[in-house]
C-alpha cells in the first residue's frame, strides 16, 4: 500500500486497471511501464529499503 499511496498520490500516476490476487485476495494496481514510473520506483525503493541505484 505504501508503493501505490507514493505512485499514486505523491507522484500523480493513473493506474490502468486494478485486480484481486487470487489466492490472497490482496488488492493490486497496474501503472504503464514508462521511464518515468521507473525513476519514481527506483526513488520508493532508495527512500524505503537503501537501495542504490541500477
Amino acid at each position: 500500500m505504501k508503493l501505490f499511496k507514493f505512485l499514486r498520490m505523491d507522484r500523480g500516476f493513473n493506474f490502468i486497471c486494478s485486480g484481486l490476487h487470487e489466492k490472497s485476495m490482496q488488492k493490486f494496481w497496474q501503472f504503464k511501464r514508462t521511464e518515468e514510473l521507473n525513476k519514481a520506483l527506483v526513488e520508493f525503493s532508495q527512500r524505503h529499503y537503501g537501495a542504490n541505484e541500477q
